[in-house]
């Protein structure tokens, strides 16, 4: 880029920074004065008003750092230009002149609009280019709040600014699938939407997991009504009744769990010492903790760590609780009477071999029929008021 100058005959003006120049060809001789002319911007020609000429060039000398000569120029006096320029020629030569003034411009060092900010402007510039609004913005200048100092010279870059071409991180996506998080980028989302197994009914009661407090395990059993016994709960469960531990209200799984043996099938009988008839949460909880010969007691080991209708507390019924169950199993439904083994285990222990179980076709209840070993039906309960 070249430099305009503005001259006025007889006056030494004010240098003020010209925005851009014109394109000038360095001259072919010594002598040629025209694209001088055309580089300072004037019709005069360079023998006028030298001293004119002298005290703009002093002044755009010293704005650039330049150390002029202190001597005053004198209007027909080219010499002054000799010493401004620091040349041994003898004579104003337009080439030599012409070089100089070209140094001046090439010192100015007129910026590209495209590495100025828009807000900004050096040297009589104007900037093109608009500060980072947002995170992740392309073609944009980089601030104190969004990336660092220099451009991102390939995808997934770090400690760079947004280009037309690379982000500053590559854009990540997290998945249910994997528990590892990969370094990058990520666009705001919730975690519930990532795995939707992020809800309170899935989460244990008391256990907050990422801001989620869980809810599975404990609640009324049926809401807060009493409803008639055989009524489907709002959570899949069925209501039969009320427990004789306390009167609270007990609902059991619309449909068997299977059969399981008491003990762990094999006839090694030991004492747990778990007899309750009305407890039948007490007797699992105590009986599933035992290590011994006859662990694990697979009947009571299934209720108790039974997950389901978004409970954990579900247990296998004493043997007062059965015969609840059992006097409701009409209206409750879902249970198997059509085999040769009718009986359903409670979780009352009445001695060595022998544990309470019950006839689901008359109500018989006994705890000789079948020894601990035996594989007999199995339906789980829980209770809440």
């Amino acid at each position: 880029m070249g430099i305009a100058f503005v001259l006025c005959a007889g006056a030494v003006l004010a240098f003020t920074e010209p925005s851009s120049g014109p394109s000038v060809t360095e001259p072919a001789s010594a002598d040629s004065t025209g694209q001088i002319e055309t580089l300072l911007g004037t019709p005069q020609s360079v023998s006028t008003a030298t001293s004119t000429i002298f005290g703009y060039l002093r002044n755009v000398y010293t704005d650039i750092g330049g150390t002029p000569s202190s001597v005053a120029p004198n209007a027909s006096d080219a010499g002054k230009l000799v010493d401004l320029i620091g040349t041994t020629a003898t004579a104003v030569d337009g080439k030599t002149l012409f070089n100089f003034l070209k140094n001046i411009n090439d010192s100015l060092d007129f910026p590209e609009t495209s590495s100025v900010l828009s807000s900004d402007t050096v040297k009589n510039v104007s900037g093109s280019v608009s500060n980072c609004s947002t995170p992740g913005a392309q073609s944009c200048y980089a601030t104190g709040s969004y990336y660092a100092s220099t451009a991102c010279a390939s995808q997934g870059s770090q400690s760079c600014y947004a280009t037309g071409s690379y982000y500053a991180a590559t854009t990540q996506t997290l998945s249910a699938a994997s528990e590892t998080v990969s370094q990058g980028y990520y666009a705001a989302t919730t975690l519930s939407t990532v795995d939707s197994d992020l809800a309170a009914s899935k989460i244990k009661s008391g256990t907050i997991i990422f801001g989620v407090t869980g809810t599975f395990g404990n609640g009324p059993c049926c809401g807060s009504s009493t409803p008639s016994p055989g009524t489907v709960c709002s959570d899949g469960t069925v209501y039969a009744g009320l427990s004789p531990d306390g009167n609270e209200k007990m609902c059991v799984t619309p449909a068997d769990s299977g059969s399981f043996s008491w003990n762990d099938g094999v006839e090694d009988y030991v004492v747990t010492g778990y007899t309750s008839t009305t407890d039948g949460d007490g007797n699992t909880g105590g009986i599933a903790s035992k290590l011994d010969s006859e662990s694990p007691h697979h009947a009571v080991q299934y209720c108790g760590s039974l997950l389901a209708y978004g409970y954990n507390d579900w247990y296998l019924p004493a043997k007062d609780e059965l015969n609840v169950i059992y006097t409701n199993n009409v209206a409750i439904g879902g249970f198997d009477k059509s085999n040769s083994v009718q009986y359903y285990w409670s979780s009352s222990e009445l001695g060595t071999f022998a544990v309470w179980h019950q006839r689901f076709t008359d109500g018989n209840q006994t705890a000789t029929y079948y020894y601990k070993a035996s594989y007999l039906h199995v339906r789980c309960a829980r209770k809440g008021s």
